[in-house]
């Protein structure tokens, strides 16, 4: 019986590197996968993009970004070359959203309370009274008058605290609670007055006709 011959030094790395390229495409598209997985759950309300360290090239952005099965989860949009190579992407479902509110009505709606804000840190002892976790929440710096907001009774200073009992610790947790479904409706915001807790019933306008001036 004759004797296997070994494979070759370049053989043997060629192959190494092949487990190693398919094993790390297949942990990108997983983490591609898992970041988009609290998105798609909640249509306009995803986060800002999914981040992947799938290769994006000169080219790509526009193309699509697929999961191990070949599911497209997000659209390529830019890539961070100083960050090892982190690329971002706008979820399949907010594109979807998106392409749906154009069909639709020809444009895509937001609600509009007027509200200049800022984000701020909460003293432990604030979030200790409140029952409050997050650490951040929104200072009002400015109302528009005869805004949705301004007629709710939100004044400069307040320190909003929650959206229809979501909290909000950054701008981009209030935007997310202000899509389409919001206008015309009702929503409960909770603020904080001094040293009382307050909730205020706001019904806010589309964006696009909101009063200008």
């Amino acid at each position: 019986m004759q004797a296997r011959t070994p494979p070759s030094w370049a053989t043997r790395t060629a192959c190494a590197w092949a487990t190693w390229r398919s094993r790390s495409a297949r942990r990108s598209a997983s983490r591609a996968r898992s970041r988009s997985a609290s998105s798609a759950r909640s249509g306009a309300r995803s986060p800002a993009g999914n981040q992947t360290d799938a290769p994006l090239n000169p080219g790509n952005s526009g193309g699509p970004l697929c999961d191990a099965r070949g599911t497209v989860v997000g659209i390529n949009t830019a890539v961070v070359a100083g960050a090892q190579g982190l690329c971002f992407a706008v979820p399949s479902n907010t594109a979807g959203y998106v392409k749906n509110e154009i069909l639709a009505h020809g444009r895509v709606r937001r609600a509009w309370l007027g509200l200049g804000l800022e984000e701020v840190l909460l003293t432990r002892e604030v979030r200790e009274r409140l029952g409050r976790s997050e650490t951040r929440a929104l200072t009002v710096r400015s109302v528009e008058s005869a805004s949705p907001a301004g007629r709710a009774g939100v004044r400069a200073r307040d320190v909003l605290l929650e959206l229809e009992g979501r909290a909000l610790a950054s701008v981009s947790d209030l935007q997310r609670g202000l899509g389409a479904e919001a206008i015309g409706q009702r929503v409960r915001l909770a603020l904080l007055r001094g040293t009382e807790r307050i909730e205020l019933n706001v019904q806010p306008v589309e964006l696009a006709r909101a009063p200008r001036g």
